[in-house]
């Protein structure tokens, strides 16, 4: 399994970063609002984005639409 992790958040991004990424799983890229990771998903098309739903630019919910 591959996945982006999206949070406006820099601490946060690298703290699930570190858990899961001891997990096995590999993490393709960061992004730290929704307009990236919308660029992220069509630049990688990963399993999974985690991603937060309240960000600045483009939400989570928006992205995800």
């Amino acid at each position: 399994m591959n996945i982006i992790i999206v949070d406006d958040d820099p601490l946060v991004v690298e703290s699930l970063k570190t858990i899961i990424g001891s997990s096995g799983i590999e993490i393709l890229d960061t992004g730290l609002d929704g307009n990236e990771a919308v660029y992220l998903y069509f630049k990688y098309n990963p399993d999974l984005i985690l991603m937060d739903i309240r960000m600045n630019n483009l939400s989570g919910i928006d992205a995800s639409r």
